[in-house]
């Protein structure tokens, strides 16, 4: 088991390396000890030569990638680099990188590979090339044992169901912090997931929660331009669920 699970692994490896060897615009590279961050594109001998390979990741994103109280990075993203190191036969060196610049590290060359909870979107895959997916990560909802939602059209019959009151200038920070605070003293167990219905205005957190967060709006009050990026958007008419909108996640 241990050596096929090292091939998938290796061979993750390998196509990654080749999408973020795509991804740039500079040269075809060198032979000997360049390195990722001196803007030149590397081949995987080029890596193997030099004895390392560069990989951005998050240093905040808990359990994808974060740096522990020792300052050592630590998550699902970082044991699978390292294990692309080990594979390689090479050092591992890790770059600190937000959702915002994960794309422009790979184009100018500043990293060999990405693993920073990168989900492929049409935008992105004309800008960069992506292995196959190590991860799939789902959108559900809870609801109460009494009343169990089991499928889209049931969630559209509860959402007509629902007024929403108010109308701007909700603070949506307090009632994070509140659920970081219920986490933090263990009385959830595997929280998939926070959904807050909204109209979309008022004050964002300016952090990344560790769970995923999706806010639902009603099609005449969406407003995807002022909701931050690192949220799912999910948006209802009159008929059910709309459609869903952007999540870094990824």
């Amino acid at each position: 088991m241990k050596k096929k699970l090292t091939g998938i692994i290796a061979a993750v490896a390998a196509l990654a390396l080749g999408a973020s060897l795509l991804a740039g615009c500079g040269g075809s590279g060198g032979s000997g000890s360049t390195g990722a961050q001196d803007g030149s594109t590397r081949t995987v001998e080029d890596i193997q030569a030099d004895g390392k390979i560069v990989i951005g990741v998050f240093s905040d994103k808990n359990p994808f990638g974060y740096v522990d109280e020792n300052g050592e990075y630590q998550g699902y993203d970082i044991e699978l680099a390292r294990q692309i190191g080990t594979d390689l036969g090479v050092d591992v060196e890790f770059v600190s990188t937000e959702a915002a610049n994960r794309v422009e590290y790979l184009k100018t060359n500043k990293v060999d590979l990405i693993l920073a909870n990168f989900t492929v979107t049409p935008e992105r895959a004309e800008a960069v090339d992506f292995c196959e997916p190590y991860m799939n990560v789902a959108l559900g909802a809870v609801s109460h044992k009494s009343h169990v939602i089991t499928s889209l059209d049931e969630l559209g019959e509860w959402g007509r169901a629902v007024n929403i009151f108010g109308l701007g200038g909700t603070d949506f920070r307090p009632a994070f912090a509140y659920v970081d605070k219920l986490v933090e003293d263990g009385e959830f167990e595997n929280l998939g997931g926070l959904i807050y219905f909204t109209d979309g205005w008022g004050s964002y957190p300016e952090w990344m929660p560790s769970y995923k967060v999706a806010f639902v709006f009603y099609d005449e009050d969406y407003r995807p331009e002022i909701v931050p990026t690192w949220a799912a958007q999910i948006v209802l008419d009159e008929n059910g669920v709309l459609n869903g909108g952007r999540q870094e996640a990824a």
